[in-house]
């Protein structure tokens, strides 16, 4: 795959009759070919975290802030000892929220109701095998819900490395047959693109159903299916030709 661009430049001095000089320039441009390919892999997830929620309602906004502050603390204070705050594991407010409610009267008005004051708490522990106490001791300590059960895996970069070097080294085989079957060699990169990406196993999502069924039914037996983290890496590389 080869170009080449010809100049051909004529410069003549004085009449026709005179000599003429020539200068030709040759540029050549490397041809490239185009790869893509995906490795994916399957791993074990190794950090698990939760959202629980406090609902307090009052007509007074002072009471359903100290009513739902007196919850939440004892909700919070109940599940430290279950984490290993010392080391990874947190437990914290990330969003708090007082609001008004109205309602409508007899005569089709809206007119104020109460207030409403919700604490949202996020957990997040390495030892997933606690999981199924943290949620049972949540519910026992007024949580009102307990929502977007998770599973990730925090330390993947190595086998991201390893997933991006086999696709690279798989590019590159591809990238070396093409080139053979237009009797051309590889001969450089011209340019690589890495994505990595993970998504959890559908088994999560169930779990998530049956940690609201049991928080419902008051269960204290919560099952857990962490499944796994599938991590995909997926890379694009240009390859120069000659």
């Amino acid at each position: 795959m080869k170009k080449f661009l010809i100049i051909l430049c004529l410069v003549v001095f004085g009449t026709l009759n005179m000599p003429s000089y020539a200068m030709t320039i040759v540029h050549k441009d490397k041809g490239y070919i185009e790869v893509s390919t995906t490795e994916t892999r399957e791993v074990k997830p190794d950090t698990a975290s939760l959202v629980l929620s406090v609902l307090t309602t009052d007509t007074s906004p002072k009471c359903a802030v100290e009513n739902n502050n007196q919850i939440s603390t004892n909700l919070i204070n109940s599940l430290k000892p279950l984490l290993a705050l010392d080391k990874s594991d947190t437990i914290q407010t990330i969003n708090f929220e007082l609001r008004p409610n109205y309602k409508t009267d007899k005569d089709g008005q809206s007119v104020f109701d109460n207030y409403t004051v919700k604490n949202i708490i996020k957990v997040k522990t390495k030892n997933i095998e606690n999981l199924s106490s943290i949620i049972d001791t949540a519910v026992k300590n007024n949580a009102t819900n307990v929502d977007d059960v998770s599973f990730s895996c925090e330390d993947l970069e190595c086998c991201k490395t390893e997933l991006t070097q086999t696709a690279f080294i798989k590019l590159k085989c591809m990238a070396n047959e093409a080139a053979k079957s237009i009797n051309e060699e590889v001969c450089g990169v011209k340019s690589m693109k890495v994505n990595v990406y993970s998504q959890s196993s559908n088994g999560i999502n169930a779990y998530r159903s049956l940690a609201k069924c049991n928080m419902t039914t008051q269960s204290t037996s919560v099952p857990i299916e962490s499944g796994t983290v599938k991590i995909n890496v997926s890379v694009d590389a240009a390859f120069y030709v000659k």
